[in-house]
């Protein structure tokens, strides 16, 4: 296992072949995995939102949320890298819309320019994030700059 470093050009692997990779050798290999996962969050193959998202995450979170997606034929599309980015990346979503509907609710306070740029940051990096997930986060754009109207066939 230590030699496979030496067979791995991971200048040129994808986060999604390394993300792979880690989790693959994880169950045999704790320590060799979270050198690769390192190695996978720092280095510049790292292309889509959801894997600079999931890749803040560490080995064994990842393994068991992979374990537990095998279940889901639906999830023969994604690589191993995107099944452990969708529970997180839509917890992000339902917390953003939560936010959504109490600034709805209950009166606005007064915040400035700056919280309201990092929110709006926030949520734009959640929505890119779900992108690869379906209509979630169609749904949630639409909730969050359009203020909700014409969802009724959703």
């Amino acid at each position: 296992m230590y030699r496979l470093r030496t067979h791995l050009p991971w200048f040129s692997a994808s986060a999604g072949e390394l993300s792979t990779l880690a989790m693959l050798s994880h169950p045999v290999a704790k320590r060799h995995a979270a050198t690769i996962w390192e190695a996978t969050k720092h280095g510049g193959g790292i292309t889509r939102a959801y894997e600079r998202f999931v890749l803040g995450s560490v080995v064994d979170e990842a393994v068991s949320k992979l374990k537990a997606a095998r279940t889901r034929a639906e999830w023969d599309r994604y690589t191993p890298i995107g099944i452990s980015a969708c529970t997180p990346v839509l917890e992000r979503i339902k917390a953003h819309l939560e936010n959504i509907f109490v600034e709805s609710v209950v009166p606005a306070r007064h915040e400035s320019a700056s919280e309201s740029d990092k929110a709006d940051d926030l949520r734009r990096n959640a929505v890119d994030a779900a992108r690869p997930y379906g209509r979630v986060e169609d749904v949630f754009e639409k909730v969050w700059l359009g203020g909700g109207g014409g969802l009724e066939g959703v």
